[in-house]
C-alpha cells in the first residue's frame, strides 16, 4: 500500500519531532499526569530529590501534550533503566533490543509503565512490518488503558494503519475516521494522513489489481516473518483466483478487440469494392464513346483501435510500482501463480506496445 511510509516515516520520526505550535494542556491531559505523579512519589523507586523536581516540573514545565508524552516517558525511564533502554534502541532503529527489553516489562505492576510498554512495543513491531503482533497491542491500549497513556491519538492512529496493512479495510476507514474525529488535537501529519489513507482505502475495489497488489505485499511481508499458516495461504488463494479472472477478462478484451479490427478490415473491403464499381458507371454513362479499363479496389492501412481495458489500472502504475510487483512475485509465490501473473503482465505488455 502506498499509504506505509506514513506510519514507518512517523514512527521513525515522533520521538524528536516538536508538538504543533499552539497547543494547550488540555484537562484531561492534565488529569492523568497529576494521577501519573501521584503514582510515582508512592513508589519507592525515586528519592526525595527527584520526586520534588518531578512534581516541580508537573506544576509548572509542561505546556502541550507533546512535552507531557516526553516528562512521562523520561520519568519512567528512571524509574526503569530497562524500559530507558528500550526506548533508545527504538530510537536507532535496533528493534530487536527494543523489543526483548520491553517483553521484559510486560508484566510490570505500574499501570502507567504498562501503557508505556504497550505502545513502544506496538511501534517497535511496525517498524518490522509486523503488523499481526502490533495489532492486539493497539487494541489493548485504546480499550483498556486510556486514563494510564498519552498516546492514545497515536494510537488509535496505528491501529487504523495496522488493519490497513492486513487489509481489514473496512475496519481501518472506520478507525482512521474516529481518530479525525475524535482526536482534534492530534499532531496535523496524522490528520492529514488519516484523512488521505481513508480515500485509498474506499478507491480500492476488491478483485481489482490494486487488491491483488496488497495481497500480494501482504503475503510478501508474512512469509518474510515466517507466518506461513491458514491466513496467509487464504490470501495466496484468493490472489490466485482474482488473477485467473482478471487474465479471462483481458483475454475476452482481447479477443473482443482482434474481432472488432476483423470487422473494421471487412468494412474496408467491401467500402472500397462498391467505390470502385460506381467509379466505373459513372465513367462509361459519361463518356460512352470511350473505354476505361476497370480499376481495382484497394483498402488502405487502418490504425488499430485500442479499446478500453479491464484492468487499466496497470497502465496507470509507476513504473517502480509495476517493479515492485514483478519483484514480489520473483520471490515468494509458487510456479502456478507466477505463470499466471506473468501471462497477465505480458498482455499488458503487448497492448501498450501496439
Amino acid at each position: 500500500m502506498a499509504v506505509m511510509w506514513l506510519a514507518t516515516a512517523w514512527v521513525m520520526t515522533c520521538m524528536t519531532t516538536p508538538g504543533d505550535a499552539g497547543d494547550q494542556l488540555s484537562e484531561q491531559t492534565r488529569v492523568i499526569v497529576d494521577a501519573f505523579v501521584v503514582c510515582c512519589t508512592d513508589s519507592s523507586r525515586l528519592n526525595d530529590e527527584q520526586n520534588s523536581e518531578l512534581i516541580s516540573t508537573a506544576a509548572s514545565q509542561l505546556a502541550d501534550r507533546e512535552s507531557a508524552q516526553a516528562f512521562m516517558t523520561t520519568t519512567l525511564g528512571v524509574m526503569y533503566p530497562c524500559f530507558q533502554d528500550a526506548v533508545n534502541a527504538l530510537g536507532e532503529e535496533q528493534t530487536g533490543p527494543a523489543i526483548a527489553n520491553l517483553n521484559g516489562l510486560a508484566d510490570t505492576d505500574n499501570p502507567y509503565l504498562a501503557a508505556q510498554v504497550n505502545y513502544f512495543l506496538a511501534r517497535a513491531y511496525i517498524m518490522g512490518d509486523d503488523y499481526d503482533q502490533a495489532l492486539p497491542l493497539l487494541d489493548r491500549l485504546t480499550g483498556e488503558m486510556p486514563d494510564q497513556s498519552l498516546f492514545t491519538a497515536e494510537s488509535v492512529f496505528l491501529r487504523g494503519v495496522c488493519e490497513a496493512q492486513l487489509l481489514l479495510r473496512g475496519l481501518a476507514i472506520q478507525t482512521l475516521t474516529v481518530f479525525v474525529n475524535q482526536f482534534p488535537e492530534a499532531p496535523e501529519r496524522l490528520i492529514v494522513g488519516a484523512k488521505h489513507l481513508i480515500a485509498e482505502l474506499q478507491a480500492v475495489e476488491e478483485g481489482s489489481l490494486t487488491d491483488v497488489r496488497d495481497r500480494m505485499a501482504l503475503c510478501q511481508r508474512r512469509l518474510q516473518l515466517e507466518y506461513s499458516g491458514t491466513t496467509t495461504q487464504q490470501h495466496q488463494s484468493s490472489i490466485i483466483a482474482m488473477l485467473e479472472i482478471l487474465i479471462g477478462r483481458a483475454e475476452e478484451s482481447e479477443k473482443n478487440q482482434s474481432q472488432s479490427r476483423n470487422d473494421q478490415r471487412q468494412a474496408g473491403t467491401e467500402s472500397s469494392q462498391v467505390g470502385s464499381t460506381q467509379s466505373n458507371v459513372s465513367s462509361t454513362d459519361a463518356a460512352s464513346d470511350s473505354f476505361a479499363p476497370e480499376g481495382e479496389g484497394r483498402v488502405g492501412s487502418l490504425d488499430r483501435m485500442r479499446g478500453s481495458h479491464p484492468a487499466d489500472t496497470w497502465g496507470q502504475l509507476p513504473p517502480r510500482e509495476r517493479e515492485k510487483v514483478q519483484n514480489i512475485l520473483q520471490e515468494n509465490f509458487p510456479d502456478r501463480y507466477r505463470e499466471l501473473v506473468e501471462q497477465y503482465f505480458r498482455s499488458f505488455q503487448v497492448d501498450e506496445d501496439r
